[in-house]
């Protein structure tokens, strides 16, 4: 396997399938099927997760204080989708690969799936849309704005990386551009790569 110097994984269906609200399922209905249109702003940061709270709360019989507590229970206790994937990412890491989280995800993640999971410390760093403002999808003719900060400050070219990723719809543009896409459909290929970056 030829060795990237950064690997870039993606969290939602990649990493993890835990869901934004364990306990109000219906407010995730809500959000991701009735208002969709707010979720790229909300990805970009440009909406927060009250307010997103609040335009559920006006649709459902929920009160928003509610919504927005099982919204921050939920994001603190997301979960891999197998035990295994932290203690291969710290060995890929110990044989000086670095691997960084690379997600299209809100600021709840930011704010509460991040600490909580301890994912500063796990990855060699974290990349959130909604902290950067523009998502991974938004490619443009020269470049990947999504990764464009981070490559420049560590000198790096789109083919020193890899990323995996369980889309594949946007996969032709990045590797156009040079940036290779591992899609990983499923837990099985996941935990494949991931151990043979392991060296395992």
């Amino acid at each position: 396997m030829t060795q990237p110097k950064i690997i870039f994984i993606d969290w939602n269906k990649t990493l993890s399938d835990s869901h934004f609200w364990r306990h109000f399922p219906e407010a995730e209905t809500v959000m991701f099927l009735a208002n969709r249109e707010l979720l790229n702003p909300w990805m970009r940061g440009e909406l927060s997760s009250e307010k997103i709270c609040q335009t559920i709360a006006e649709e459902t019989t929920f009160s928003e204080s509610d919504i927005f507590n099982d919204l921050k229970e939920s994001c603190a206790v997301m979960e891999f989708v197998d035990p295994e994937i932290p203690g291969l990412i710290k060995k890929i890491r110990a044989r000086g690969l670095k691997v960084v989280l690379a997600t299209d995800n809100m600021d709840c993640f930011s704010r509460f799936t991040v600490p909580a999971l301890k994912l500063q410390e796990l990855f060699d760093d974290v990349l959130i849309s909604c902290d950067m403002k523009i998502l991974k999808v938004e490619v443009r003719e020269s470049c990947i704005p999504f990764f464009k900060n981070f490559l420049t400050e560590n000198n790096l070219k789109y083919s020193d990386t890899v990323l995996l990723d369980d889309s594949d719809w946007f996969a032709e543009a990045y590797e156009a551009l040079g940036l290779p896409v591992n899609v990983v459909e499923n837990k099985e290929k996941l935990l494949a790569v991931l151990r043979g970056y392991a060296g395992e």
